[in-house]
This record gives structure tokens, sequence and C-alpha cells, in this order.
């Protein structure tokens, strides 16, 4: 495995990138990880708000914390912006980007179209083929539904998440 060192950034003291250091030299893939944890969600906000800010959308559209996949659907939780309109990425356990989608109507309808149930709801199982299982949820209110497709667009150009592959042109890299 290479030797990953961690550079100062603007918001990152010296101390910080010190203990990062120490760190990632004991453990370096499960600090991987847990750097990959935040820049997968941290790039979601960040591009939310660049969209934001290009289209002088004000006040930005809201974002969801994080929810659990099996606790929206086995244990029935209330979803987040579940009966408006907008966007919804779906990431792996690791956190990852996998999908970023669209609900014109209502994101809790449309990403349960994702996933099937057994029997007696104790369990939920991802529809279809991904790479790695979709486990939690973040959801982007938007103020009109028609914005929600260009969000969407917008997302998936910049992220280019590896389950979004049809109808959108991707950067060649």
């Amino acid at each position: 495995m290479t030797n990953r060192v961690l550079a100062p950034a603007p918001c990152h003291t010296p101390a910080l990138i010190c203990t990062l250091n120490k760190a990632l030299a004991a453990a370096p893939d499960r600090l991987h990880i847990g750097i990959m944890v935040q820049d997968g969600i941290a790039e979601i906000r960040s591009k939310v708000e660049e969209y934001c800010a290009q289209y002088a959308i004000n006040p930005a559209f809201a974002i969801s914390p994080l929810a659990d996949v099996h606790q929206l659907y086995v244990e029935k939780r209330e979803w987040p912006f579940g009966s408006v309109a907008g966007c919804y990425a779906f990431f792996s356990s690791e956190r990852e980007l996998l999908y970023v989608g669209k609900a014109d109507t209502a994101i809790a309808s449309r990403t349960g179209t994702y996933f099937r149930w057994n029997e007696d709801r104790t369990s939920v199982t991802p529809q279809g083929i991904w790479t790695k299982p979709p486990t939690f949820l973040q959801a982007i209110k938007v103020h009109k539904s028609y914005k929600a497709p260009s969000l969407e667009a917008f997302l998936i150009q910049m992220l280019q998440p590896p389950h979004n592959v049809r109808g959108i042109g991707r950067i060649s890299k």
C-alpha cells in the first residue's frame, strides 16, 4: 500500500493533520474509508450549494441528514422530505455515493421503487443490479418541482455516481 500523507488545508490545524497522519499510519484502510465518508456526503452538499449560487437560488435547497434505508422501510421511520419534490442520493454502507435521482412529486414514493421487502416486512432488499447495496439515503428539497430535473442533471454531471449511466453525458477523465 502506498503511504498517503494528508496535506494541510485552510480549515486544518497542524495538530489535526498530525493526528490524522498518525491514525493513517496505524490503520490506513480504516481511515481512508472515514475520509471518503466525509467527502461523499460533503460533495453533495458542496455541489447543491454551487448549483444554488450559480442559478441565484435563495434560500438554497434544504438537504436532509443521512437516513438509514432499513430504518425508513422496515421500522417505518419518517422520511426526510418524503412528501415533496426534490432529488435524492443513495450511498453504500461505506457512504460512497452510488446514485442520484429525482422525484417530481414525493421523494418517499419514488425511492420506494428501488427496494422490495420480505413477507413480514422485517428485511429490505435493493432491487436491480447494484455494485454495492444502497444503505443510506439523503434527500434534497427543491422549491418547485420543475427544478428537480435540472438539479439532478447537474449533480450527475459533476459527481458521476457509478449507477447513473443512462441519459446523461459523462465527463471523460
